[in-house]
């Protein structure tokens, strides 16, 4: 999953300090779990001297919160969820599947007649739809 997370956000060109992720230490420091549904993480990625085996510079165990960070190869840090020195972060959400469809139509013009692909996706249960033309 990491591999495809930093691959994308190579290709579209976004550009932050940091992405939060979703991993905290909230409930039991140096215990990450997921934000979402508590479930311990199987997989890490941390920078040197971060996260489980961060000794406790200046605010120690009040950094409950991770995010990954470009400038260190999107190596895992964790950090204050609220950053008193005002650095801001984007942050990546996890969707479940979205389901396509391929509409074809056949479109008639003075040079002959061709085909339009469009592929629409969409999301259930979601108050919103995304398009995506090709």
């Amino acid at each position: 999953m990491q591999e495809f997370v930093v691959s994308h956000l190579k290709h579209t060109g976004r550009s932050a300090l940091g992405y939060w992720f979703g991993a905290t230490d909230r409930k039991q420091e140096n215990k990450w779990q997921w934000i979402n549904d508590n479930v311990a993480m199987h997989y890490s990625n941390w920078a040197a001297d971060q996260g489980p085996r961060h000794p406790g510079f200046l605010f120690g165990g009040l950094e409950d919160c991770a995010l990954m960070k470009p400038k260190t190869g999107y190596s895992w840090h964790d950090a204050l969820c609220n950053s008193p020195i005002g650095e801001t972060y984007a942050f990546l959400c996890q969707f479940g599947k979205f389901n396509y469809h391929d509409v074809f139509r056949s479109k008639r013009n003075l040079e002959g007649t061709g085909h339009v692909r469009t592929i629409l996706a969409y999301a259930k249960n979601r108050d919103f739809t995304r398009f995506r033309y090709v």
